[in-house]
């Protein structure tokens, strides 16, 4: 894939996160970090403000596209896991994660712009060893799903030392920090 670039010369150090709220600028650049980061890293990530609205989303897997996000009881749980993460950022955590009910694994970072909390980075899904198949064949048998195509979804997720992932939050932390 080739690299994204953008053009910031209209962005100075000295603006606020007020300065940005009606233009289009910190979602381009956004979209662009995210965009290089996945394809570096191959870390699906989402980027969203305190409402819940998307401002970049790269590489989302199948498995909760697909499935998770879409069934009631699933998305629920989704739900449930987005506000656990969320709420530990909001205690000023300079990151979290969590293995959500379904049994994917997700992080986030907060961004704070100016000393205000306005986005939260999320990273995931991914696991930090390989998944116990049985509760996902137990969960797909459950639920309804087509068995061989939410294994095979479950097959593209991909496993991280935890070591990484929290070099990957530390990065995005601090990168957060100078947006």
């Amino acid at each position: 894939m080739e690299a994204r670039t953008i053009d910031t010369t209209d962005f100075t150090k000295t603006a606020s996160y007020k300065d940005y709220e009606d233009t289009d600028l910190l979602t381009s650049i956004l979209n662009c970090i995210f965009e290089n980061f996945y394809n570096a890293t191959g870390l699906a990530n989402a980027v969203l403000d305190l409402k819940g609205n998307i401002l970049s989303a790269v590489g989302w897997q199948d498995i909760c596209t697909k499935f998770h996000r879409v069934h009631p009881l699933t998305a629920a749980r989704c739900v449930r896991s987005d506000t656990v993460l969320a709420n530990k950022l909001i205690e000023r955590e300079k990151y979290a994660i969590y293995t959500c009910e379904n049994g994917m694994t997700d992080a986030a970072t907060p961004i704070i712009i100016d000393g205000e909390h306005v986005a939260n980075v999320f990273l995931g899904q991914f696991f930090f060893e390989p998944p116990d198949r049985s509760f996902f064949q137990r969960q797909a048998e459950l639920l309804g799903f087509d068995q061989v195509q939410y294994m095979k979804a479950l097959n593209k997720c991909q496993i991280y030392p935890k070591e990484y992932i929290y070099r990957f939050l530390d990065f995005l932390s601090e990168l957060t920090n100078i947006i």
